[in-house]
């Protein structure tokens, strides 16, 4: 009797969907980023989503730079990372 109680608690759990947030779609051009920092050299970066902060977390980074700029680094975490 009790593997037939558990069968139909397992049978009703499985048929519960899974929900996750949705998530929008999102696009962003030179004119609308907020840049965050601006270098004397001219470069730019911003942070689009995501938070650089939180160990494992994902984010995206966008980055405009002049021509000839070069910067080597790492991150801790991955990175989507958008150059415009």
């Amino acid at each position: 009797m009790h593997w037939l109680i558990a069968i139909i608690i397992n049978l009703a759990l499985l048929t519960v969907p899974a929900t996750e947030p949705t998530k929008t779609a999102q696009a962003w051009d030179a004119k609308s980023i907020t840049w965050q920092k601006t270098d004397a050299d001219g470069s730019k970066w911003a942070v689009l989503e995501g938070r650089t902060d939180v160990p494992g977390e994902a984010f995206t980074y966008a980055a405009f730079v002049p021509a000839g700029f070069h910067d080597f680094h790492s991150h801790g975490s991955d990175a989507r990372v958008a150059v415009v």
